[in-house]
This record gives structure tokens, sequence and C-alpha cells, in this order.
């Protein structure tokens, strides 16, 4: 994907490779304290560490797990992502329509009404903190997990306890959360099942994990003029006006990030979601729907809203129906992990006690 990169950002990339996935020779190690001073996020993370993370720290307040290999995805993510230009514009404009926020929180409050204030919250590919910027709400403790150390700069600043770590391979306490979140993220992960297990992994019994803005791949499915017209770039004229047009750079980074994304058989499948986490215990509900400024809480309802005009031309030159839920552009999970079974014990007619399970609701 990086390959229609000049032979110059070629060069960056391995440079910026070499950077990102060399360890300091004498890493300072983390000190297993608890503390809630939002500005030591060591501190902070320590109850929800495993006991073997062996953990640095940035002076900017963000810690860092071991990373020995970053991949080309990775990569791209890491320094798109964090870019001080291209990843703050992206933080401004993606994902804060009030029908993405409406979603949201009724995806939360359909299991808590008072969503997830008070509770352990991750946020799973956090970027510059986005989701709780624009949802709001006092969690217990809110922490912000992505490979991006820019962006979690940025998250930090902003009251995260902030961790730069693969989310497929987590130095988080198993069942240390009550909510984790995932927004736009397994499509940029090389491998989104794995993620999703780490995921669900955090969540403790009686806990939720919401998933949102992923591709649905059976909408991606363009062919013909339907594929062309899908991989022509439009001006966007506040862009043009502002004199803020994406340049060549900016835009195979962005590309490079979008490893399950807008091309033919690139996506992900509703029954990954369903199959992953039904088989850990969870239950599970995935709703496809159009993701554009105005689908919001009605999604959990069943519908899957309008896609924009340009998107139902191509599915249309495609041979697609663009009004039906397989052929809506992203696809959003709610599962919730059951409580924890209890012992109970019941007396019977002649005196006898017998000990068994009660599954607490």
């Amino acid at each position: 994907m990086l390959s229609t990169a000049s032979t110059s950002q070629t060069a960056t990339v391995l440079d910026l490779a070499e950077k990102l996935a060399a360890q300091p020779k004498s890493p300072p190690q983390y000190a297993p304290t608890a503390s809630q001073d939002p500005n030591d996020p060591l501190g902070r993370l320590s109850p929800y560490l495993e006991a073997d993370s062996s953990i640095q720290w940035d002076p900017l307040g963000v810690a860092i797990a071991p990373t020995p290999l970053f991949s080309p995805g990775m990569l791209a993510n890491a320094y798109f992502f964090g870019h001080p230009r291209w990843g703050r514009k992206y933080a401004e404009r993606a994902h804060r329509s009030q029908a993405f926020c409406d979603r949201w929180q009724a995806a939360l409050q359909q299991h808590s009404s008072d969503g997830w204030d008070e509770k352990v919250v991750i946020d799973l590919g956090c970027g510059a903190g986005n989701l709780w910027e624009r949802l709001g709400g006092e969690p217990a403790e809110m922490i912000g997990v992505d490979i991006s150390l820019g962006a979690l700069h940025w998250a930090a600043a902003d009251g995260y306890a902030a961790l730069r770590a693969d989310v497929h391979q987590l130095p988080l306490k198993s069942e240390c959360a009550d909510i984790v979140v995932a927004n736009a993220l397994l499509h940029h992960c090389d491998r989104p099942a794995q993620v999703l297990r780490e995921a669900a992994r955090l969540v403790k019994p009686g806990g939720l994990l919401i998933t949102d803005m992923d591709p649905q791949r059976s909408a991606w499915q363009r062919k013909g003029w339907g594929l062309w017209l899908n991989q022509k770039t439009w001006p966007n004229l506040m862009d043009w006006l502002r004199d803020e047009l994406p340049q060549a750079d900016e835009l195979v980074w962005q590309r490079a990030t979008e490893l399950h994304n807008r091309q033919p058989s690139q996506g992900l499948q509703a029954a990954l979601f369903q199959s992953t986490l039904s088989e850990l215990g969870f239950d599970v509900q995935v709703y496809p729907h159009n993701a554009n400024h105005h689908t919001g809480a009605e999604v959990l309802q069943g519908q899957w809203g309008k896609a924009s005009l340009k998107t139902r031309w191509e599915q249309r030159l495609s041979g697609l129906n663009w009004d039906s839920p397989s052929n809506a552009s992203s696809l959003m999970c709610v599962a919730q992990r059951p409580c924890a079974p209890t012992p109970t014990t019941e007396e019977t007619e002649d005196g006898r006690h017998l000990t068994g399970i009660r599954q607490s609701m």
C-alpha cells in the first residue's frame, strides 16, 4: 500500500520505522503505585496493568508499552494520526456530528441510564480523544490506547490515562473494565479478529463492548463505473475556500492506514462479530448503518439510514441495491458479557439445602 509513495517518502517510512521500533538502552521503569493524579499516567494505569508489564514513561504524559515490531499498517497509523497537521485536522473533523453522538449515547444507555459515568472505560484506538470529547460524561477512569504517540499526547492533554500499545496484544489485565469502546479501529488493524478478542478479554462480567464505524464488506463490492467513481477524489468546497485541500503525501499516508476499507473484498462482516464474541459468551447485536451526518439513535432500532448520493450512485453502477442493510456502509456492534453466575442455597420441602448457581442480572 505504501508502494505508491515517492522514493523520499519511502526513505521517510524506513527512518520512522527505526525510530519507532528502537527501545532506549536503559528505559525508566514503571513503579506500581496507584494514583488519581491526572499528571501521573503510570499511577493511574497501575490497577489495570498486568503484573509483568514493562512500561516506560514519556515526559508529555504517555505510558509506553514495548512494541518490538511495527507492521507497515501500524507504522502508517502511528505517523498519520500523530502528524501535527494531518492528524490534528482529522481529529477536528471526524466523527463529530450530533447523529454520531446520539447513536453512541443510545448504545451506552441501553444498558445503563448513566452511560459510562462512574465506570472504568478503555478506549481502544482513541486517537486524539474524540470520543470522550464529544460524548462528555464523568467516567471513573478513561484509559486511551493507541499506536500513535503524537495522537496520545493530545488525548493525555484532554484527561485520558494514555497508553501507547499494540492493540493486538495489550498489557492490560483481563476483565479490568466496565466498558470497552473501539470507534473506527478494527479496519485499521492487521488482524481485526485478534483485536476484537483482546477487546473482549478486558470486559468485566456484566460489562459492555461497543465498536462502530467499521466498513461493511458487502457494501464495498464496487466494480466497473462504480469502482471508478469510488476511487475518484473530489475536492471539498470548504477545503478549497480555506486553501486546505489535502496534499498528495497526506492522501498517500491516510490511505495507507486503511487496511480493510474502501476496496472490493475489503471491510468487515457482521459474522465476524457474531462468531468471535458469541464464542466468548457475549450477547451480540450488530447494526448496519450508513455512516453519514443523519443516522443516529434509530440505528439501534434496526434503521440503517440513507447513504450519500455519491455512495448510492457507486452502488447502483456496481449492481448493488443501496436500500438494503447488507449494503449499508458501516457496522456498529454492541455486545454485553453476561454477569458471572453466583452460588445460591435453597431449602427443599424435606429441609435439605441445595447449593446451585443463579445467573445474576
